[in-house]
């Protein structure tokens, strides 16, 4: 596994999706800090918010609940002073299960853990589904575990109106314009 290839894809969707992203690393800290401004309400009160991430890479296709080291990624939170905290992983043991410790942990640390492939998901349906920052909030603030986040992420996708549509496979199908798309 290479762990600077995931470190770099997770911060280039990030930027693709409108964060402004800044890689930090380093032994204790996060791969890097992501920040949505989103300017301010009628009341003055700012509508940003920030975020750390972390992308774990291993040998195995699966990282445990105890390598994902989520309370550390709690503490990066909060030494960035950042609102949300998101980790990547290729995938998770348990992350079909909402009952396994992955799940649980991140429930109770308020992380948000994604698989790649449906951060990757997540980057092909921003644009047909017009997700914007101020939407995204929502997956932090409400999806931990990795199956909560696939959950969130098939409601996007099933929304009427976009051009592309999701495959099982892993494929995207026909867009409106004829052209095929995969992962």
């Amino acid at each position: 596994a290479n762990p600077t290839a995931l470190e770099d894809a997770v911060y280039r969707v990030l930027l693709a999706l409108g964060f402004e992203t800044i890689k930090i690393g380093g032994k204790g800290k996060p791969d890097g800090k992501a920040d949505a401004k989103l300017g301010y309400n009628s009341r003055g009160e700012s509508l940003s918010y920030s975020l750390t991430y972390d992308a774990k890479s291993t040998e195995k296709k699966r990282i445990s609940a105890g390598t994902a080291h989520l309370s550390g990624l709690r503490r990066h939170k909060a030494d960035y002073k950042a609102d949300y905290a998101l980790e990547v992983a290729i995938g998770y043991e348990g992350e079909n299960n909402s009952d396994s410790a992955i799940s649980k942990e991140a429930k109770l640390q308020k992380i948000t853990i994604i698989r790649a492939k449906d951060l990757i998901r997540l980057l092909f349906l921003a644009t047909p589904k017009q997700l914007g920052l101020d939407k995204l909030r929502n997956l932090f603030e409400t999806c931990f575990s990795p199956l909560d986040v696939k959950s969130w992420i098939d409601k996007l996708e099933a929304e009427k109106g976009n051009a592309y549509t999701f495959g099982y496979s892993g494929q995207i199908g026909k867009s409106s314009f004829g052209a095929n798309y995969t992962l």
